[in-house]
Protein backbone atom coordinates (compact mmCIF):
# COMPACT_ATOMS: atom_id res chain seq x y z
CA UNK A 1 0.00 0.00 0.00
CA UNK A 2 3.05 2.38 0.81
CA UNK A 3 4.34 1.75 -2.73
CA UNK A 4 1.28 2.95 -4.47
CA UNK A 5 1.14 5.76 -2.63
CA UNK A 6 4.41 6.69 -3.51
CA UNK A 7 4.11 5.66 -6.99
CA UNK A 8 1.41 8.23 -7.25
CA UNK A 9 3.04 11.00 -5.62
CA UNK A 10 5.53 10.47 -8.14
CA UNK A 11 3.11 10.56 -11.14
CA UNK A 12 1.21 13.41 -10.20
CA UNK A 13 4.60 15.73 -10.86
CA UNK A 14 5.23 14.26 -13.93
CA UNK A 15 3.42 16.73 -16.34
CA UNK A 16 5.72 19.41 -15.40
CA UNK A 17 8.76 17.30 -15.68
CA UNK A 18 10.59 17.34 -12.38
CA UNK A 19 14.18 17.45 -13.70
CA UNK A 20 14.00 20.95 -15.41
CA UNK A 21 13.96 21.87 -11.62
CA UNK A 22 17.08 19.63 -11.35
CA UNK A 23 19.08 20.90 -14.15
CA UNK A 24 22.21 20.79 -12.79
CA UNK A 25 23.96 17.21 -12.84
CA UNK A 26 26.94 16.43 -10.01
CA UNK A 27 30.16 17.26 -11.17
CA UNK A 28 31.46 13.74 -9.64
CA UNK A 29 28.42 11.49 -10.24
CA UNK A 30 26.59 11.89 -13.09
CA UNK A 31 23.61 10.06 -12.13
CA UNK A 32 22.72 12.29 -9.36
CA UNK A 33 21.35 15.29 -9.64
CA UNK A 34 22.12 18.81 -7.59
CA UNK A 35 19.44 20.65 -5.45
CA UNK A 36 19.82 24.42 -6.54
CA UNK A 37 18.31 25.66 -3.04
CA UNK A 38 20.12 23.47 -0.55
CA UNK A 39 23.05 22.14 -2.85
CA UNK A 40 21.96 18.60 -1.79
CA UNK A 41 22.89 16.08 -3.99
CA UNK A 42 20.32 13.49 -4.99
CA UNK A 43 19.90 10.04 -7.51
CA UNK A 44 18.56 10.89 -10.72
CA UNK A 45 15.01 9.55 -9.87
CA UNK A 46 11.81 10.86 -10.52
CA UNK A 47 10.97 9.00 -6.79
CA UNK A 48 13.92 11.33 -4.97
CA UNK A 49 13.85 14.41 -7.17
CA UNK A 50 9.95 14.85 -5.95
CA UNK A 51 9.94 13.71 -2.34
CA UNK A 52 12.75 15.94 -1.97
CA UNK A 53 11.23 18.81 -2.93
CA UNK A 54 7.67 17.66 -1.19
CA UNK A 55 9.80 17.49 2.27
CA UNK A 56 12.15 20.23 2.06
CA UNK A 57 11.00 23.15 -0.50
CA UNK A 58 7.23 22.69 -0.65
CA UNK A 59 7.11 26.29 -0.66
CA UNK A 60 9.71 26.88 -2.84
CA UNK A 61 8.28 24.05 -5.21
CA UNK A 62 5.03 26.88 -5.79
CA UNK A 63 7.66 29.88 -7.40
CA UNK A 64 9.40 27.01 -9.20
CA UNK A 65 6.37 26.00 -10.52
CA UNK A 66 5.03 29.60 -11.66
CA UNK A 67 8.31 30.87 -12.65
CA UNK A 68 9.11 27.36 -15.10
CA UNK A 69 5.58 27.21 -16.72
CA UNK A 70 4.76 31.24 -16.16
CA UNK A 71 1.15 30.64 -15.37
CA UNK A 72 -0.83 30.80 -11.97
CA UNK A 73 -1.18 27.83 -9.16
CA UNK A 74 -4.83 27.05 -10.95
CA UNK A 75 -3.45 26.90 -14.15
CA UNK A 76 -1.00 24.84 -13.40
CA UNK A 77 -2.96 22.66 -11.09
CA UNK A 78 -5.23 22.37 -14.44
CA UNK A 79 -2.39 21.16 -16.76
CA UNK A 80 -1.15 18.63 -14.09
CA UNK A 81 -4.58 16.94 -13.65
CA UNK A 82 -5.06 17.26 -17.63
CA UNK A 83 -1.51 15.17 -18.34
CA UNK A 84 -2.49 12.92 -15.78
CA UNK A 85 -6.06 11.95 -17.00
CA UNK A 86 -4.48 12.03 -21.10
CA UNK A 87 -1.93 9.09 -19.33
CA UNK A 88 -4.18 7.35 -17.58
CA UNK A 89 -7.70 7.24 -16.99
CA UNK A 90 -8.30 4.46 -14.95
CA UNK A 91 -6.32 5.83 -12.38
CA UNK A 92 -7.79 8.29 -9.65
CA UNK A 93 -7.62 11.51 -10.91
CA UNK A 94 -5.23 13.17 -8.68
CA UNK A 95 -5.74 16.98 -9.21
CA UNK A 96 -6.90 17.53 -5.57
CA UNK A 97 -3.79 15.82 -4.39
CA UNK A 98 -1.93 18.45 -6.49
CA UNK A 99 -4.25 21.17 -5.19
CA UNK A 100 -3.20 20.14 -1.77
CA UNK A 101 0.01 20.44 -2.61
CA UNK A 102 0.14 23.89 -4.25
CA UNK A 103 -2.14 25.29 -1.51
CA UNK A 104 -0.06 23.87 1.33
CA UNK A 105 3.06 25.73 -0.60
CA UNK A 106 1.16 29.07 -1.13
CA UNK A 107 0.08 28.49 2.72
CA UNK A 108 3.85 28.45 4.29
CA UNK A 109 4.95 31.43 2.00
CA UNK A 110 1.83 33.68 3.70
CA UNK A 111 2.84 32.24 6.45
CA UNK A 112 6.81 33.21 5.74
CA UNK A 113 5.69 36.42 4.46
CA UNK A 114 3.71 37.07 7.71
CA UNK A 115 6.72 36.71 9.69
CA UNK A 116 9.13 39.35 7.80
CA UNK A 117 6.05 42.06 7.70
CA UNK A 118 5.67 42.12 11.08
CA UNK A 119 9.00 41.29 12.35
CA UNK A 120 7.93 38.29 14.11
CA UNK A 121 10.48 35.52 15.89
CA UNK A 122 11.42 32.92 13.93
CA UNK A 123 11.09 30.67 16.60
CA UNK A 124 7.74 31.85 16.94
CA UNK A 125 6.92 28.61 14.52
CA UNK A 126 8.19 26.00 17.04
CA UNK A 127 5.80 27.03 19.91
CA UNK A 128 3.59 24.17 20.76
CA UNK A 129 1.11 26.58 20.97
CA UNK A 130 1.32 28.24 17.38
CA UNK A 131 1.51 24.53 15.91
CA UNK A 132 -1.71 23.13 17.99
CA UNK A 133 -3.26 26.37 16.64
CA UNK A 134 -2.09 25.62 13.20
CA UNK A 135 -3.38 22.21 13.47
CA UNK A 136 -6.60 23.11 14.74
CA UNK A 137 -7.16 24.99 11.66
CA UNK A 138 -6.26 22.40 8.99
CA UNK A 139 -4.91 19.36 10.94
CA UNK A 140 -3.43 18.18 7.25
CA UNK A 141 -0.94 21.65 7.38
CA UNK A 142 2.05 21.50 9.14
CA UNK A 143 4.04 24.37 9.83
CA UNK A 144 7.36 24.59 8.44
CA UNK A 145 10.34 24.11 10.72
CA UNK A 146 13.08 26.75 11.09
CA UNK A 147 15.24 25.54 8.27
CA UNK A 148 12.63 25.38 5.75
CA UNK A 149 11.40 28.55 7.18
CA UNK A 150 14.31 30.15 6.54
CA UNK A 151 14.78 28.63 3.12
CA UNK A 152 10.88 30.23 2.54
CA UNK A 153 12.50 33.34 3.23
CA UNK A 154 15.11 33.28 0.97
CA UNK A 155 12.70 32.11 -1.77
CA UNK A 156 10.25 35.18 -1.10
CA UNK A 157 13.68 37.75 -1.37
CA UNK A 158 15.00 36.11 -4.15
CA UNK A 159 12.04 35.75 -5.95
CA UNK A 160 12.25 39.13 -7.54
CA UNK A 161 16.08 38.73 -8.30
CA UNK A 162 15.45 39.74 -12.07
CA UNK A 163 14.16 43.15 -10.93
CA UNK A 164 16.06 43.79 -8.61
CA UNK A 165 19.02 46.39 -8.10
CA UNK A 166 21.88 44.94 -6.46
CA UNK A 167 25.50 44.69 -6.81
CA UNK A 168 26.87 43.70 -10.12
CA UNK A 169 28.84 40.44 -10.75
CA UNK A 170 32.18 41.87 -9.78
CA UNK A 171 31.11 43.34 -6.90
CA UNK A 172 29.50 41.47 -3.54
CA UNK A 173 28.38 43.23 -1.02
CA UNK A 174 29.75 41.25 2.57
CA UNK A 175 29.47 41.57 5.92
CA UNK A 176 32.91 42.23 7.94
CA UNK A 177 31.38 41.01 10.99
CA UNK A 178 30.40 38.12 9.72
CA UNK A 179 31.67 37.22 5.96
CA UNK A 180 28.07 36.79 4.62
CA UNK A 181 26.27 38.87 2.15
CA UNK A 182 24.25 41.38 3.62
CA UNK A 183 21.38 41.60 0.87
CA UNK A 184 20.70 38.09 1.18
CA UNK A 185 20.05 38.22 4.84
CA UNK A 186 16.87 36.83 5.84
CA UNK A 187 16.78 36.66 9.26
CA UNK A 188 18.07 39.17 11.96
CA UNK A 189 18.71 39.88 15.45
CA UNK A 190 16.39 42.72 17.18
CA UNK A 191 15.27 44.01 20.46
CA UNK A 192 11.29 43.33 19.69
CA UNK A 193 8.47 44.11 22.21
CA UNK A 194 5.95 41.24 22.19
CA UNK A 195 2.04 42.00 24.14
CA UNK A 196 -1.10 39.95 23.61
CA UNK A 197 -3.50 42.95 23.02
CA UNK A 198 -3.62 46.87 23.88
CA UNK A 199 -3.72 46.70 27.37
CA UNK A 200 -1.20 44.19 27.42
CA UNK A 201 2.39 44.92 29.69
CA UNK A 202 5.07 43.97 26.81
CA UNK A 203 7.50 41.28 26.94
CA UNK A 204 10.68 42.70 25.58
CA UNK A 205 14.06 40.53 23.97
CA UNK A 206 16.98 40.37 22.62
CA UNK A 207 15.59 37.96 19.93
CA UNK A 208 15.97 37.03 16.15
CA UNK A 209 12.81 37.65 14.01
CA UNK A 210 12.98 37.39 9.82
CA UNK A 211 14.05 40.58 7.79
CA UNK A 212 11.64 42.84 6.16
CA UNK A 213 10.75 41.73 2.69
CA UNK A 214 11.79 44.37 -0.09
CA UNK A 215 9.29 45.58 -2.06
CA UNK A 216 8.54 47.23 -5.04
CA UNK A 217 10.22 50.73 -3.81
CA UNK A 218 12.00 49.80 -0.66
CA UNK A 219 14.93 49.33 0.32
CA UNK A 220 17.01 47.31 3.14
CA UNK A 221 19.25 49.07 5.20
CA UNK A 222 21.76 47.47 7.19
CA UNK A 223 21.60 49.45 10.34
CA UNK A 224 25.50 51.00 11.64
CA UNK A 225 24.29 53.07 14.67
CA UNK A 226 21.08 53.70 16.54
CA UNK A 227 19.22 55.55 18.96
CA UNK A 228 17.28 54.55 22.08
CA UNK A 229 14.88 56.91 23.71
CA UNK A 230 13.04 57.37 26.58
CA UNK A 231 9.97 55.82 24.87
CA UNK A 232 12.20 52.28 24.38
CA UNK A 233 13.06 52.67 28.06
CA UNK A 234 9.84 52.53 29.22
CA UNK A 235 8.32 49.62 26.79
CA UNK A 236 11.65 47.73 28.56
CA UNK A 237 10.24 48.25 31.87
CA UNK A 238 6.51 47.19 30.86
CA UNK A 239 5.06 50.69 31.06
CA UNK A 240 3.64 51.06 27.71
CA UNK A 241 0.71 49.04 27.63
CA UNK A 242 0.40 47.51 23.58
CA UNK A 243 3.55 47.27 22.19
CA UNK A 244 4.35 45.39 19.35
CA UNK A 245 6.98 45.01 17.10
CA UNK A 246 10.68 46.48 17.18
CA UNK A 247 11.89 49.32 19.31
CA UNK A 248 14.17 52.18 17.86
CA UNK A 249 13.43 55.15 15.76
CA UNK A 250 16.36 56.86 14.92
CA UNK A 251 19.42 54.81 12.96
CA UNK A 252 22.47 55.94 10.29
CA UNK A 253 22.64 52.69 8.23
CA UNK A 254 24.14 51.52 4.96
CA UNK A 255 21.67 50.68 2.10
CA UNK A 256 22.42 47.45 0.91
CA UNK A 257 19.18 45.68 -1.45
CA UNK A 258 16.81 47.99 -3.39
CA UNK A 259 13.79 47.42 -5.80
CA UNK A 260 12.54 49.46 -8.49
CA UNK A 261 10.95 50.93 -10.17
CA UNK A 262 13.67 53.40 -10.63
CA UNK A 263 11.35 56.56 -10.55
CA UNK A 264 11.04 55.71 -6.99
CA UNK A 265 14.60 55.47 -6.19
CA UNK A 266 14.58 58.69 -4.39
CA UNK A 267 15.68 59.80 -1.58
CA UNK A 268 13.28 62.64 0.63
CA UNK A 269 15.08 65.55 -1.05
CA UNK A 270 15.42 64.10 -4.55
CA UNK A 271 18.80 62.78 -4.39
CA UNK A 272 19.04 59.19 -6.04
CA UNK A 273 19.98 56.46 -3.28
CA UNK A 274 22.49 54.09 -4.66
CA UNK A 275 23.83 51.32 -2.97
CA UNK A 276 26.19 51.50 -0.27
CA UNK A 277 24.94 55.09 0.04
CA UNK A 278 24.95 56.25 4.33
CA UNK A 279 20.98 57.43 4.92
CA UNK A 280 18.84 58.41 7.54
CA UNK A 281 15.40 58.04 7.94
CA UNK A 282 12.42 60.05 8.04
CA UNK A 283 10.07 57.67 10.99
CA UNK A 284 6.83 58.36 9.73
CA UNK A 285 5.79 55.13 7.30
CA UNK A 286 3.15 55.70 5.02
CA UNK A 287 1.03 54.28 2.46
CA UNK A 288 1.53 54.53 -0.95
CA UNK A 289 -2.38 56.00 -1.34
CA UNK A 290 -1.53 58.04 1.16
CA UNK A 291 1.78 59.17 -0.57
CA UNK A 292 0.30 59.55 -3.36
CA UNK A 293 -2.37 62.04 -2.10
CA UNK A 294 0.37 63.97 -0.50
CA UNK A 295 2.49 64.11 -3.88
CA UNK A 296 -0.99 65.91 -5.11
CA UNK A 297 -1.25 67.88 -2.34
CA UNK A 298 2.26 69.51 -1.04
CA UNK A 299 1.54 72.52 1.44
CA UNK A 300 4.25 75.11 2.17
CA UNK A 301 3.50 75.39 5.43
CA UNK A 302 2.07 73.64 8.40
CA UNK A 303 -1.58 72.84 8.56
CA UNK A 304 -3.78 75.88 9.67
CA UNK A 305 -5.78 73.30 11.88
CA UNK A 306 -4.69 71.12 14.86
CA UNK A 307 -4.18 67.70 13.87
CA UNK A 308 -2.39 64.52 14.12
CA UNK A 309 -0.39 62.54 11.91
CA UNK A 310 -2.38 60.39 9.41
CA UNK A 311 -3.99 57.44 10.35
CA UNK A 312 -3.13 55.77 7.09
CA UNK A 313 0.81 56.27 8.40
CA UNK A 314 2.79 54.95 11.69
CA UNK A 315 5.51 55.84 13.16
CA UNK A 316 9.07 53.72 13.15
CA UNK A 317 9.78 51.55 16.22
CA UNK A 318 6.96 53.42 17.97
CA UNK A 319 3.59 51.87 16.09
CA UNK A 320 4.67 50.05 13.82
CA UNK A 321 6.45 46.65 13.53
CA UNK A 322 9.46 47.60 12.01
CA UNK A 323 12.25 49.31 14.39
CA UNK A 324 15.93 50.58 14.49
CA UNK A 325 17.21 48.63 17.25
CA UNK A 326 18.07 45.76 14.74
CA UNK A 327 20.78 44.38 12.56
CA UNK A 328 18.79 45.22 9.23
CA UNK A 329 15.67 47.43 8.40
CA UNK A 330 13.64 47.94 5.74
CA UNK A 331 11.84 51.13 4.42
CA UNK A 332 10.44 52.88 1.14
CA UNK A 333 13.37 54.87 -0.45
CA UNK A 334 11.06 57.92 -0.05
CA UNK A 335 11.74 58.11 3.65
CA UNK A 336 15.61 57.87 3.05
CA UNK A 337 18.11 60.80 3.01
CA UNK A 338 21.46 60.60 1.77
CA UNK A 339 24.11 61.65 4.79
CA UNK A 340 26.72 64.26 3.46
CA UNK A 341 30.10 62.49 4.26
CA UNK A 342 31.22 65.33 6.85
CA UNK A 343 28.51 64.27 9.61
CA UNK A 344 29.99 62.05 12.10
CA UNK A 345 27.58 58.94 12.16
CA UNK A 346 26.28 59.57 15.84
CA UNK A 347 25.56 63.19 15.00
CA UNK A 348 23.46 62.37 12.33
CA UNK A 349 21.22 60.50 14.89
CA UNK A 350 20.04 63.97 15.50
CA UNK A 351 18.70 64.58 11.86
CA UNK A 352 15.14 63.91 12.44
CA UNK A 353 14.80 65.97 15.78
CA UNK A 354 16.49 68.71 14.35
CA UNK A 355 14.43 68.36 11.29
CA UNK A 356 10.81 68.67 13.95
CA UNK A 357 13.21 71.94 15.15
CA UNK A 358 13.82 73.41 11.58
CA UNK A 359 9.87 72.80 10.59
CA UNK A 360 8.99 74.92 14.23
CA UNK A 361 11.27 77.56 13.53
CA UNK A 362 10.01 78.06 9.63
CA UNK A 363 6.41 78.59 11.47
CA UNK A 364 7.81 81.14 14.26
CA UNK A 365 10.53 83.05 11.37
CA UNK A 366 7.00 83.63 9.10
CA UNK A 367 5.32 85.04 11.75
CA UNK A 368 8.22 87.24 12.95
CA UNK A 369 7.60 86.67 16.89
CA UNK A 370 10.35 87.64 19.22
CA UNK A 371 8.81 86.14 22.94
CA UNK A 372 8.43 82.65 22.91
CA UNK A 373 7.19 79.86 25.41
CA UNK A 374 8.24 76.12 24.69
CA UNK A 375 6.10 73.88 26.69
CA UNK A 376 7.32 70.26 27.13
CA UNK A 377 7.28 67.21 29.44
CA UNK A 378 9.96 63.86 29.68
CA UNK A 379 9.48 62.59 26.35
CA UNK A 380 10.02 66.09 24.54
CA UNK A 381 13.02 67.31 26.33
CA UNK A 382 15.76 66.63 24.29
CA UNK A 383 13.14 68.26 21.30
CA UNK A 384 12.92 71.23 23.24
CA UNK A 385 16.08 71.86 24.54
CA UNK A 386 17.44 71.25 20.68
CA UNK A 387 15.11 74.06 19.58
CA UNK A 388 15.80 76.24 22.18
CA UNK A 389 19.33 76.17 21.40
CA UNK A 390 18.63 76.26 17.74
CA UNK A 391 16.42 79.96 18.33
CA UNK A 392 18.90 81.14 20.77
CA UNK A 393 22.46 80.59 18.97
CA UNK A 394 21.06 80.80 15.18
CA UNK A 395 18.58 82.81 15.03
CA UNK A 396 20.29 84.89 18.08
CA UNK A 397 16.99 85.12 20.05
CA UNK A 398 17.77 86.87 23.52
CA UNK A 399 17.62 84.36 26.24
CA UNK A 400 14.78 86.00 28.35
CA UNK A 401 13.17 86.06 25.37
CA UNK A 402 12.34 82.20 25.47
CA UNK A 403 11.07 80.31 28.12
CA UNK A 404 10.54 76.69 28.97
CA UNK A 405 8.35 75.40 30.57
CA UNK A 406 8.38 71.94 31.89
CA UNK A 407 6.11 69.30 33.65
CA UNK A 408 9.70 66.90 33.90
CA UNK A 409 12.02 66.90 36.79
CA UNK A 410 15.15 67.02 34.16
CA UNK A 411 17.54 69.88 35.53
CA UNK A 412 17.59 73.66 34.40
CA UNK A 413 21.21 72.79 32.45
CA UNK A 414 19.20 71.06 29.62
CA UNK A 415 18.03 74.32 28.55
CA UNK A 416 20.52 77.08 30.13
CA UNK A 417 22.05 79.24 28.84
CA UNK A 418 19.70 79.37 26.08
CA UNK A 419 16.28 80.10 27.63
CA UNK A 420 14.93 80.52 31.24
CA UNK A 421 13.32 77.67 32.63
CA UNK A 422 10.24 77.30 34.74
CA UNK A 423 9.24 73.75 35.90
CA UNK A 424 5.43 73.54 36.01
CA UNK A 425 2.86 70.77 36.53
CA UNK A 426 -0.09 72.00 34.31
CA UNK A 427 -2.45 69.80 36.12
CA UNK A 428 -2.19 71.89 39.12
CA UNK A 429 -4.39 75.20 38.78
CA UNK A 430 -2.64 77.00 41.60
CA UNK A 431 0.90 76.59 39.65
CA UNK A 432 -1.11 77.45 36.46
CA UNK A 433 -2.51 80.50 37.91
CA UNK A 434 0.41 81.89 38.85
CA UNK A 435 1.95 81.73 35.81
CA UNK A 436 -0.67 83.32 33.87
CA UNK A 437 -0.79 86.16 36.36
CA UNK A 438 2.77 87.13 34.52
CA UNK A 439 0.68 86.62 30.84
CA UNK A 440 0.93 90.75 30.40
CA UNK A 441 4.92 90.87 31.28
CA UNK A 442 5.86 87.70 29.46
CA UNK A 443 4.26 89.36 26.16
CA UNK A 444 4.55 85.98 24.59
CA UNK A 445 3.75 86.25 20.13
CA UNK A 446 3.96 82.38 20.09
CA UNK A 447 3.69 79.49 22.14
CA UNK A 448 5.24 75.82 20.84
CA UNK A 449 2.87 72.85 22.26
CA UNK A 450 5.56 70.10 22.46
CA UNK A 451 2.80 67.64 25.19
CA UNK A 452 -0.03 67.78 22.88
CA UNK A 453 -3.09 67.43 25.72
CA UNK A 454 -6.11 69.21 25.72
CA UNK A 455 -4.77 70.92 29.47
CA UNK A 456 -1.24 71.43 27.70
CA UNK A 457 -3.64 73.28 24.71
CA UNK A 458 -5.64 75.27 27.05
CA UNK A 459 -2.66 76.57 28.95
CA UNK A 460 -1.08 77.07 26.05
CA UNK A 461 -4.09 79.30 24.20
CA UNK A 462 -4.28 81.11 27.71
CA UNK A 463 -0.70 82.06 27.61
CA UNK A 464 -0.26 83.39 24.52
CA UNK A 465 -1.01 87.18 24.02
CA UNK A 466 -3.79 88.19 21.62
CA UNK A 467 -3.37 87.61 18.33
CA UNK A 468 -0.59 85.42 19.13
CA UNK A 469 0.43 81.71 17.51
CA UNK A 470 -0.14 78.86 19.59
CA UNK A 471 2.33 75.75 17.19
CA UNK A 472 0.73 72.27 18.06
CA UNK A 473 3.52 69.36 17.62
CA UNK A 474 2.04 65.95 16.80
CA UNK A 475 3.15 62.84 19.28
CA UNK A 476 3.18 60.35 16.94
CA UNK A 477 7.28 60.14 17.51
CA UNK A 478 7.08 60.17 21.32
CA UNK A 479 4.24 57.72 21.99
CA UNK A 480 2.48 55.12 21.34
CA UNK A 481 -0.93 56.70 21.37
CA UNK A 482 -0.82 60.20 20.52
CA UNK A 483 -4.26 61.91 21.08
CA UNK A 484 -6.14 62.07 17.58
CA UNK A 485 -7.71 65.19 18.33
CA UNK A 486 -7.24 67.90 20.67
CA UNK A 487 -10.48 69.99 22.15
CA UNK A 488 -10.09 73.83 22.41
CA UNK A 489 -11.97 76.93 23.06
CA UNK A 490 -12.63 77.87 19.92
CA UNK A 491 -14.70 81.18 21.06
CA UNK A 492 -11.46 82.22 23.26
CA UNK A 493 -9.67 81.75 19.91
CA UNK A 494 -11.41 83.46 17.66
CA UNK A 495 -11.80 86.19 20.20
CA UNK A 496 -8.33 87.04 20.94
CA UNK A 497 -7.49 86.43 17.07
CA UNK A 498 -5.46 83.72 17.95
CA UNK A 499 -3.67 81.34 15.16
CA UNK A 500 -3.52 77.35 15.90
CA UNK A 501 -1.08 75.62 13.80
CA UNK A 502 -0.37 72.01 13.72
CA UNK A 503 3.29 70.65 12.61
CA UNK A 504 3.59 66.84 12.39
CA UNK A 505 5.53 64.80 9.66
CA UNK A 506 8.58 66.82 9.16
CA UNK A 507 10.55 64.41 6.12
CA UNK A 508 10.56 67.59 4.45
CA UNK A 509 13.04 69.22 6.55
CA UNK A 510 15.26 66.22 6.69
CA UNK A 511 17.75 67.33 4.23
CA UNK A 512 18.30 70.66 5.54
CA UNK A 513 18.56 68.97 9.18
CA UNK A 514 21.46 67.17 7.92
CA UNK A 515 22.88 70.39 6.01
CA UNK A 516 22.82 71.98 9.50
CA UNK A 517 24.46 69.39 11.09
CA UNK A 518 27.16 69.32 8.64
CA UNK A 519 27.61 72.96 9.27
CA UNK A 520 27.61 72.46 13.09
CA UNK A 521 30.36 69.54 12.47
CA UNK A 522 32.94 72.45 11.38
CA UNK A 523 32.86 73.65 14.99
CA UNK A 524 34.39 71.35 17.95
CA UNK A 525 32.67 73.16 20.45
CA UNK A 526 29.14 72.42 18.62
CA UNK A 527 29.91 69.16 18.05
CA UNK A 528 30.75 69.02 21.69
CA UNK A 529 27.64 70.41 22.72
CA UNK A 530 25.41 68.18 20.50
CA UNK A 531 27.07 65.17 21.62
CA UNK A 532 25.95 66.19 24.59
CA UNK A 533 22.69 65.09 23.60
CA UNK A 534 24.05 61.58 23.35
CA UNK A 535 25.24 58.61 25.64
CA UNK A 536 28.05 56.46 25.12
CA UNK A 537 27.47 53.22 22.88
CA UNK A 538 26.37 49.82 23.85
CA UNK A 539 26.01 46.94 21.61
CA UNK A 540 22.59 45.87 20.64
CA UNK A 541 23.37 42.36 22.48
CA UNK A 542 23.81 43.89 25.65
CA UNK A 543 21.19 46.86 25.35
CA UNK A 544 17.97 45.35 26.89
CA UNK A 545 19.72 44.92 30.57
CA UNK A 546 21.32 48.73 30.09
CA UNK A 547 17.41 50.20 28.95
CA UNK A 548 16.05 48.12 32.19
CA UNK A 549 18.44 49.76 34.70
CA UNK A 550 19.62 53.39 33.44
CA UNK A 551 18.16 55.99 35.26
CA UNK A 552 15.24 57.70 33.38
CA UNK A 553 16.26 61.29 33.73
CA UNK A 554 19.43 60.31 31.70
CA UNK A 555 17.14 58.55 29.37
CA UNK A 556 15.22 61.63 29.14
CA UNK A 557 18.08 64.18 28.38
CA UNK A 558 20.01 61.81 25.69
CA UNK A 559 19.85 59.32 23.62
CA UNK A 560 21.43 55.82 24.27
CA UNK A 561 23.52 55.18 21.19
CA UNK A 562 23.34 51.52 20.04
CA UNK A 563 25.48 49.44 18.08
CA UNK A 564 24.96 46.28 16.49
Amino acid sequence: MADETEVETVTRIQAVDIRDLYPELAPEDATSRVCLLCGAKLKDKTHNLTRHLERHHAGALLQLLEQRNQASPSVLATRTRRAQQEKTAARQPVGPVEDALLKAGDAKLALARWLAQEQLPVDLIEKSGFREFMEALNEQFSPPKQEELRELLETLVAGKDDTKLSVDSNCTITDVGGGGSLASAVEMMALRATCRCNEDTPLVAYSRVACGIVESGDAKVRVLRAAASLFDVQTCRGRVLGKNGVLGRSFVGVVTELQPPVSMIGAVDGTPVELLTKVVASPYLTSISQQQQEQNHQPNHAEPYPQSSNNSSSCLGVSASSGALAEYIVLPVSNLCVVPADVPDDLALLADDVAVVLSIVSELQRRHVTNVAILSDGPATILSSLLARYLHQDLQAPAHNLHVFSTSTTENSVWSPHASFTPLDIYQPAAVAHVLSQQTELALDAVVDLIGSETSAEFATSLVQSMGCVLLVDRSRLELRPRTSVALDMNAVVVRELEVVSVHDCRSHLDAALEYLAAQAQSQQCVAELRAYLLGGVALSHALPELQTMPEDAIAERYLQVVP
